[in-house]
């Protein structure tokens, strides 16, 4: 009776050490899984940024974001290029979604870049389909207004929005965003347009700096703070 006892405890701990060692063997697998996933889904996007960086007709920079600015929560992100990889301040940042923002502090080896949707942000705008001109002004959450349009021009909910190239930082007919509300009144000077933007901006993770675009004078301004 007692060898029989101690067969079983020696089966029992002999039982327990292999099932540690499974568990341990099943940790790395599922690190080892999330790991593999991770690496896909960069993959994906890789794919679909290189994609779109072949179809532009200008030298770009890839970089990744590596962090926001706590001053400017979700206004301004932090990517790794600077001076030493030919950054400038006013260069435009983009995706293969649209546009991110532009350059607004350089380092050497960082950038601020401003969001877009941020309240100081300007773009100059143009509706696709009937070529109407206005600015993007950001307002948070991915939403937008298109302001300035003349009140005679022609909006429609669903119409794409794309940057115009007047204002010196932005290269014409990149993505902006699609208008989702139209309010017209009847005492008002200009249509209220809203657009939501075309990045998204809690998934940023890798973006493009263009370099070279040859633009008119810069006339869209930041209001004072920006940097």
């Amino acid at each position: 009776m007692g060898t029989k006892s101690q067969d079983y405890f020696q089966l029992l701990g002999s039982t327990r050490r292999e099932n540690q060692v499974l568990k341990k063997q099943l940790e790395i697998f599922n690190q080892e899984i999330t790991s593999l996933k991770e690496d896909q889904a960069a993959l994906r996007r890789m794919r679909r940024m290189l994609g779109f960086r072949k179809n532009l007709p200008f030298s770009v920079t890839a970089a990744q974001v590596v962090g926001i600015d706590p001053s400017n929560w979700f206004n301004v992100v932090i990517i790794d290029k600077g001076s030493n990889d030919g950054i400038k301040e006013n260069m435009a940042v983009v995706t293969h979604q649209g546009i991110v923002g532009q350059i607004i502090k350089v380092s050497p080896h960082f950038c601020k870049v401003l969001l877009v949707m941020d309240q100081r942000s300007g773009v100059g705008a143009l509706v696709q389909r009937t070529r109407a001109i206005g600015v993007i002004e950001g307002q948070m959450n991915k939403i937008a207004h298109l302001k300035y349009l003349e009140p005679t021009a022609k909006v429609s909910l669903n119409d794409v929005v794309v940057s115009s190239g007047l204002g010196g930082i932005f290269p014409k007919g990149l993505m902006l965003g699609t208008i989702t509300k139209i309010e017209r009144e009847k005492t008002g000077v200009y249509q209220q347009v809203e657009v939501t933007l075309a990045v998204d901006f809690s998934r940023l993770e890798e973006v493009l700096v263009i370099k070279n675009a040859h633009l008119e004078e810069t006339a869209v301004l930041l209001k004072e703070g920006a940097k």
